[in-house]
């Protein structure tokens, strides 16, 4: 079972990997792309959200300051380089 468990799994995820494409064509005939991408970014929020407030240190981990690297030094976009 143990070695059945990753094919399992990798098998599901061609499923619905392969369902978005007949849906996205039925869907596209009912709205329009806009709308589409609204309705799927709404329906990945209210997945995702529920599992990301499950996560130990979540709060601890969107409030640290994040380390940005040297070559960044926080410029804006344009500004020279010196």
């Amino acid at each position: 079972m143990a070695r059945a468990l990753p094919l399992i799994a990798h098998a599901t995820a061609v499923v619905i990997w392969a369902t978005t494409f007949v849906v996205s064509s039925s869907a596209l005939a009912q709205m329009s792309p806009a709308v589409l991408t609204v309705v799927r970014f709404v329906l990945a929020v209210a997945v995702l959200v529920p599992l990301a407030a499950r996560r130990p240190g979540l709060i601890a981990t969107a409030s640290s300051e994040r380390h940005h690297p040297p070559f960044s030094q926080n410029r804006r976009h344009g500004d020279a380089v010196s």
